[in-house]
């Protein structure tokens, strides 16, 4: 990591890939009770955000949707089906067909149609992870009620790429299932009720954080105070967990302490390095922000199992005498 701040403030706005408005995407998923849910979290959100939403059930591919007239009275924003090649706007709601995966890419929605009889499709993993690997920092995924599993590889891939998780909590949802198995995973930075999530976003879509364009400087001036305590931060940082980021891309550790402050409500780098001093959890967090490509491994449930049930059984068996 170089030491060169003043510089590092100036490109706070600059994760990789081209350059273009970053409209925040909220990607929302959800089966068994997701509509209540959905319906109940799109009540609690204004007609200007300045984000675009776009709701994914997990259902059979024979289930026709009806989401958008149901949808269209209870929604302060238009609400239409997604179709191919339509490009994504701020302050719309889009609703994924059933019959179809559902995956964004350079800016626009893509459609790929689902074969009858085949197994399971993973619909909303399936578009989570197209859309951190579009949208990047500027991601937001969403776990409703639901049963099964869909959605969880989904947020870990939201959140690797620096974008923000949030999850229904367990009381208010009609089928925790699926945001329980996304919690498991370590990856959810927000549970709350659907009206909570609204309420939430409004927040996080006024926040610097999202107020860039991907690959152009952002307006937050450089100054003194502000290149110390990034420095600082990273001192901390190193300090605690042992791990020398000198080679760390300074760009990448600016977007996870951003999104820290961020998920934090904290205003600037000054503030948000005085609460780390104070707040152990809170640097533990960050840790896991920064180090989550590192530790992936680690949290994936069924790479662990195989190492478990297979290799190291047979390192052992091997090193056991004749």
């Amino acid at each position: 990591m170089k030491r060169n701040g003043a510089s590092l403030i100036k490109t706070i706005g600059q994760p990789s890939g081209s350059a273009h408005t970053a409209i925040p995407i909220v990607g929302i998923g959800a089966s068994a009770g997701g509509l209540e849910a959905f319906t109940s979290l799109l009540k609690g959100l204004p007609s200007s955000t300045g984000m675009a939403f776009v709701f994914v059930q997990h259902m059979e591919a024979a289930h026709g949707s009806l989401l958008p007239e149901l949808l269209h009275n209870v929604s302060s924003m238009p609400v239409v089906k997604a179709t191919e090649r339509m490009p994504i706007a701020a302050n719309q709601v889009y609703i994924a067909p059933s019959n179809a995966l559902l995956s964004f890419e350079a800016g626009v929605l893509h459609l790929t149609p689902r074969q009858p009889g085949s197994s399971p499709h993973l619909s909303i993993d399936s578009f989570f992870e197209s859309l951190a690997r579009t949208a990047e920092s500027s991601a937001i995924g969403v776990v409703l009620s639901g049963t099964g599993f869909d959605g969880s590889r989904g947020l870990q891939a939201i959140k690797a790429a620096g974008g923000i998780t949030l999850a229904q909590d367990e009381i208010t949802a009609q089928s925790p299932e699926m945001p329980n198995n996304a919690r498991l995973t370590g990856c959810v930075d927000i549970s709350l009720t659907p009206r909570g999530i609204a309420e939430e976003l409004v927040r996080i879509a006024a926040h610097p954080y999202f107020q860039h364009e991907i690959g152009q400087p952002s307006e937050e001036p450089a100054s003194m105070e502000s290149d110390a305590a990034f420095l600082n931060i990273c001192l901390l940082l190193g300090s605690v967990s042992g791990v020398d980021l000198h080679l760390y891309k300074e760009a990448t550790l600016l977007r996870r302490i951003q999104r820290r402050i961020a998920l934090g409500k904290h205003t600037d780098l000054s503030e948000y390095l005085a609460y780390l001093r104070e707040n152990r959890p809170e640097l533990n967090a960050l840790m896991q922000d920064v180090f989550i490509h590192v530790t992936a491994f680690f949290r994936d449930a069924e790479s662990m199992q195989v190492l478990q049930q297979n290799i190291l059984r047979e390192l052992i068996n091997a090193q056991q005498p004749p």
